[in-house]
């Protein structure tokens, strides 16, 4: 929910791999105002740059143009043994 994690990781060393699903929206919260009311409110968001943000830290982005390069981007992001974000847009 926050970047605050990012920066504790990369100061500390640590060296996983973020995947993070983008839909611009609290998808689970927007469902459930729809089957309670119809509707959803104040649910859409507006996101950062995520690539961007991923080299403020000074960490690897990756946004895969598709569903097809996704498999590709895991195996370099997972094998660099560096601290990097996937960003998987949503539909």
């Amino acid at each position: 929910m926050n970047g605050a994690e990012i920066e504790t990781a990369t100061r500390l060393g640590c060296s996983y791999t973020i995947l993070l699903f983008v839909d611009d929206d609290y998808g689970l919260i927007s469902a459930k105002q729809h089957a309670h009311r119809g509707e959803s409110f104040g649910t859409k968001l507006t996101n950062p740059d995520f690539m961007t943000l991923a080299e403020s830290f000074g960490i690897e982005g990756y946004r895969p143009a598709g569903w097809d390069e996704l498999e590709e981007v895991l195996r370099d992001a997972l094998t660099s043994n560096e601290m990097s974000l996937v960003e998987v847009r949503l539909e």
